[in-house]
């Protein structure tokens, strides 16, 4: 039982990702068209973690997963790639993390 993936935990992990995510995605949105000089930076700084989200599938595409050409199905599929592979990496971090501290 120790070296085991938590289930629970990984969803829960997956969860707080998809939050952060689609916050992070609706925030840029609503500041997209502000021309004060503060939602300019915040525009910025958002765009930043639109890229940073969109790692590591914008690594393959420029256009991946959030901006990609083709079916609903297909942009689905890869938003669903990104978060479970940004959730898996978070996943091992933590779990490196907590274990070095043990």
């Amino acid at each position: 039982m120790k070296g085991r993936i938590s289930i629970k935990y990984f969803v829960k992990l997956f969860l707080i990702v998809v939050l952060t995510v689609v916050v992070i995605q609706v925030l840029h949105l609503l500041t997209s068209n502000s021309s004060a000089l503060a939602g300019s930076f915040i525009e910025t700084l958002l765009g930043y973690l639109v890229t940073l989200t969109s790692l590591p599938l914008r690594l393959i595409d420029r256009s991946y997963p959030f901006y990609a050409m083709g079916s609903l199905w297909k942009v689905l599929l890869l938003v669903l790639i990104n978060l479970l592979l940004q959730t898996t990496l978070l996943y091992v971090l933590l779990k490196t993390v907590f274990k070095k501290g043990k």
